[in-house]
């Protein structure tokens, strides 16, 4: 399986709390949020 790699433009501090709490300004993003829901909707079955 191929690893996506992530632009140096979206690296971002994680807040603590566990992986459970995304930052905001991750899914504000639509040039991050638009990929991830196709990737996880509409991708390979």
């Amino acid at each position: 399986m191929n690893t996506p790699t992530i632009p140096d433009r979206f690296m971002l501090t994680w807040p603590e709390g566990g992986v459970s709490r995304v930052p905001y300004r991750l899914l504000s993003n639509r040039n991050v949020y638009a990929p991830e829901q196709e990737r996880l909707f509409q991708g390979p079955a």
